[in-house]
């Protein structure tokens, strides 16, 4: 045997039927491999993370901003100044705060893929998780709008609000829609009625909402949250409300100290985040509710402030249980630590910090097709 073998040691061995004594060659017990390197194995094997991108809206370009890197990536530029913004698979459309157009494409093209008037003027716009409608509220009008992005045909029109739609909102799974007006009130649609023709006959105008009218604010709505089967609301009364999206229980209700300006829950429904006009933004602690609820005790509101914004917060997205991000009109975008209340990051979305008019969150699906225009549809006309 060569030096190089392996090294073998004697083991002395005793039959015990038979009394004989004997010996046997065993090998050297191998040495574990060192932590290290099976950490870096695992490390391999795993999953990379995916990076969290949110999209921000200044007054010429729509930018999404990587929450990993903490730079911006991708733009597009608009030809008029946005009001309100949607996302959804890296496919972008804006509002015109100005006049009755709808803006919009995928990010880094070079130029809108989308480019239509509408109607009227959009108070708010969602696209659904499916990438194939895309929801419009009418700021005067308070009618509903849906269109099919894909083809651009104006599925169906109806009355939802006694005055201009303020805000909206579509669950994950494309069921429910929310939408909420200049009169307070929020009320509930199903959205897969609203997309069938033959599932809801009569005039386009005559959709019912699936419940009764949610009337707990008693000025116009600012925001809306739906996540987790449940509705969340905020006013310009302070007030915020939370109900379940199955029957309409009410499930929280609190004051602000401040006027909202908008809205956001984390994953896990734990906490608010609430921006507000003077810039503060507020933290609503969900747990402590509901613990104090299931204890039979009168709840306490828990909130929690951090200060930093010099003016108007225009969205917060909550992007893990250990931060978010903020956006203001003070042109800049921060991210936040959430249990030590301190900002750990302020990103420039260009030079001479433009104001940001409006925040989204960017989910990493594939990129639906969209028209190049939204069209009445025929019987509408």
């Amino acid at each position: 045997m060569t030096k190089s073998a392996r090294t073998r040691r004697t083991v002395h061995a005793v039959d015990r039927s038979t009394g004989v004594t004997g010996t046997l060659d065993a090998p050297e017990p191998v040495t574990a491999a060192p932590q290290d390197d099976v950490n870096d194995a695992w490390r391999s094997l795993a999953p990379k993370r995916a990076h969290v991108h949110v999209v921000c809206a200044t007054d010429d370009a729509l930018i999404s901003v990587d929450l990993e890197a903490y730079q911006p990536r991708a733009s597009l530029a608009l030809s008029a100044a946005p009001g309100c913004i949607t996302a959804n698979g890296g496919l972008v459309v804006a509002a015109a705060s100005k006049d009755a157009s709808v803006a919009g494409g995928h990010l880094g093209k070079n130029a809108c893929t989308l480019s239509s008037r509408v109607p009227e003027k959009l108070g708010a716009v969602s696209i659904t998780p499916d990438g194939l409608w895309l929801v419009g509220g009418g700021a005067t009008s308070g009618r509903l709008y849906l269109w099919e992005l894909w083809s651009g045909r104006l599925a169906r029109c109806w009355e939802g609000h006694f005055r201009g739609v303020t805000a909206l909102a579509i669950d994950e799974r494309g069921d429910h829609l929310i939408s909420g007006g200049g009169d307070g009130l929020v009320r509930p649609w199903c959205l897969q009625t609203a997309g069938d023709s033959e599932r809801c006959r009569g005039a386009r105008d005559a959709f019912a909402p699936l419940y009764d009218d949610w009337s707990d604010h008693a000025l116009p709505v600012v925001a809306l949250v739906v996540q987790g089967g449940r509705c969340w609301s905020v006013a310009s009364d302070r007030s915020v409300h939370g109900r379940e999206l199955c029957g309409g229980r009410q499930v929280f209700q609190a004051s602000l100290s401040g006027a909202p300006s908008c809205l956001g829950v984390d994953a896990l429904d734990s906490f608010l985040l609430v921006g507000t006009e003077e810039g503060p933004i507020l933290r609503l602690d969900l747990d402590a509710w509901a613990h104090a609820l299931t204890k039979r005790e009168e709840p306490q509101l828990q909130q929690a402030t951090y200060d930093g914004h010099a003016q108007k917060v225009v969205g917060v997205v909550a992007v893990n249980a250990e931060t978010f991000v903020s956006a203001s009109v003070d042109g800049t975008l921060r991210v936040w630590d959430i249990a030590a209340r301190r900002e750990i990051r302020r990103i420039e979305l260009a030079p001479g910090a433009p104001p940001v008019r409006a925040l989204a969150w960017l989910p990493r699906v594939p990129a639906p097709p969209v028209a190049a225009s939204l069209q009445r549809d025929a019987d509408d006309a």
